[in-house]
This record gives structure tokens, C-alpha cells and sequence, in this order.
């Protein structure tokens, strides 16, 4: 009798707690907001006048077996596409979106497409998506080339799963903010470097309507 009477008022004092907390922190939900405001500090608690261990800034782990020549250091960034010229079909620049990535090893692409003129052939399809996670690296005589890790496409028709370690060569041209890749089967992909990756007031908008 005294061991439920017991449980039951720790349960009530939980809820009261609980209830508290949310009080606390008002109507706002949690997504978004400083967790320092409502969750206490992890780790051990300090003595009086004991001042906190600064913590070690994270060390960034290099990718062994990677290089790369100076002169194509500054293709590492982000790059978002301009034009795309396939060799079949007619692609406006507005019916086209893609980005590109390049890191040290490791390079990802993604083309989403619309080609509003093309083959009198019925099968070709309204969307062309293209997407895959490569490890590249370029030549001597400038070609880059890709091994692809994990991918997708739909530009021979249907859509595929890419195999591991499908290759692809772009012969590039890099000039300041420009890069060109361009392959004869595939076309000529035109990016322009993105310079400015400012995390967007819409999306913080929708954060707080959460």
C-alpha cells in the first residue's frame, strides 16, 4: 500500500515537473531553438571557482590517396549549372536546374532537365534527372575523370542504377568563376561557381512556423 501510494506521488511530481518545463519554454517548438535554453549542460558539475577545460577544435582527416595538381585547386567548391547543350534535344537554360560539388576525393553531381525540343521519338521522356556521388581526379592532359560510387540517371531512356565504379571523362576547361565540362555522347555542362552560401531566410521562416 505504502510502496503504490509512494509511486504514484513520484509520478505526480514528474508530471509537475514536466509540465513545468514547458511552461519554461513557452509555445515555441524545439526545432530551432537553443537547446542551452532548455536542456542543462551535459557533463560533470564544477566546484566553486573551477573554470571550464577548453575543448580541442576538431581536426580535419585528410583523404589518403588523393591529389591533386595546384592549377585545379580552385574546382573544390560548389557550382550551380547554367546551360546544359545535349547532343539530341534543345534544353532553355529556365527548364534546367543543377548543382555540383567537388571535395577532395570525392565529387557528387545533380541535373534535373526538361528538354523542350528533341527526336520525333515518343519514348524520349519529359524529365531527365541525373544524379550520383563519384571519386574523380584529372589527368595530365586535363580530363576528368569519374568513378562512380553511387548514382542514377535517366538519360538513356529509363532509369538506371549506375554500377559502382562506372566510369565517366569530361574534358574541363576552369577559368576564374567559369567551368565547362563538356563529353561528346552527353553534351556540354556550364556552371558558374556559387560564392555566397547564406543559410535562407525563407527556410529559417519555416523553421519558426514549425
Amino acid at each position: 500500500m505504502l510502496r503504490s501510494q509512494f509511486q504514484h506521488l513520484t509520478l505526480s511530481v514528474a508530471g509537475i515537473a514536466l509540465a513545468a518545463l514547458f511552461a519554461s519554454t513557452g509555445s515555441r517548438p524545439w526545432l530551432g531553438q537553443d537547446l542551452d535554453e532548455i536542456l542543462p549542460t551535459a557533463g560533470t558539475t564544477l566546484a566553486d571557482g573551477e573554470t571550464p577545460a577548453e575543448e580541442e577544435a576538431p581536426q580535419r582527416v585528410p583523404v589518403t590517396g588523393w591529389t591533386i595538381e595546384p592549377q585545379w585547386e580552385p574546382l573544390i567548391g560548389t557550382w550551380t549549372l547554367m546551360s546544359f547543350r545535349h547532343p539530341t534535344a534543345t534544353i532553355q537554360p529556365e527548364s534546367i536546374r543543377g548543382f555540383l560539388t567537388v571535395g577532395e576525393g570525392f565529387l557528387s553531381m545533380i541535373i534535373h532537365a526538361r528538354p523542350t525540343q528533341g527526336e520525333n521519338d515518343t519514348d524520349f521522356p519529359d524529365h531527365l534527372a541525373q544524379a550520383g556521388l563519384h571519386r574523380w581526379r584529372i589527368t595530365d592532359k586535363g580530363i576528368l575523370q569519374l568513378a562512380n560510387v553511387m548514382g542514377h540517371s535517366n538519360f538513356g531512356y529509363e532509369l538506371q542504377w549506375e554500377l559502382p565504379n562506372e566510369p565517366r571523362e569530361f574534358r574541363i576547361v576552369l577559368e576564374g568563376d567559369s567551368l565547362v565540362l563538356t563529353r561528346p555522347d552527353f553534351g556540354e555542362l556550364s556552371y558558374r561557381r556559387i560564392t555566397k552560401a547564406d543559410f535562407p531566410d525563407a527556410a529559417v521562416q519555416r523553421i519558426r512556423e514549425l
